[in-house]
């Protein structure tokens, strides 16, 4: 083993490629980055980020109509953190809908849930716990509930009586916790 002097290159490492040396590098690293960017290797865009510390947001479609869920109580992260909510939260203003209805979920986080159920809740306006200016919160008596398939979207058929509805949503993860979401809907 040859030792060399700090700030000194061994003559039998070249310090740099010129003449055509130099240009077949080039040529060779334009090609591998052509090859990986075929082979859809490289992304063209950058992915969304995903805040892993706070519970994904979650959206109801029905029909051309989206509504984005208020998240109410939950356990979530690493550590997990659990907070209790006084009621279903949600935005202020119903989707107006008629029934039936196709009612389309989607949770913003890449992991599928591995338990996934939909609360059905009639509600009046006596039954408002809480109001603020973007969100209005519920207490419910009695709900029909629906299991559904846990996938990051999923929809099912609903038949519902004229009136308003708090949806409730319940998402679990493995390893991540587990949110409530609640939607407000007013059939006519």
């Amino acid at each position: 083993m040859r030792l060399v002097a700090p700030g000194r290159v061994p003559r039998s490492f070249p310090s740099r490629i010129s003449g055509a040396g130099h240009i077949r590098l080039k040529q060779l690293a334009a090609g591998l980055l052509l090859l990986l960017a075929a082979c859809g290797r490289l992304p063209t865009t950058a992915p969304e980020p995903v805040d892993l510390d706070s519970p994904p947001e979650a959206t109801l479609r029905i029909g051309d109509q989206i509504q984005m869920a208020g998240i109410g109580t939950h356990c979530w992260g690493e550590p997990m953190i659990c907070i209790d909510m006084i009621g279903v939260p949600t935005v202020p203003e119903p989707l107006m809908i008629a029934s039936p209805m196709l009612a389309s979920f989607e949770i913003a986080f890449p992991e599928e849930p591995v338990a996934l159920n939909l609360a059905v809740a009639p509600i009046d306006t006596s039954d408002q716990v809480e109001a603020t200016s973007d969100l209005r919160w519920w207490r419910f008596e009695q709900a029909q509930n629906y299991p559904l398939s846990a996938a990051r979207e999923t929809s099912l058929d609903l038949d519902l009586e004229p009136g308003l509805y708090v949806f409730v949503l319940f998402a679990a993860w493995e390893t991540r916790g587990d949110v409530i979401y609640g939607f407000l809907i007013e059939v006519s």
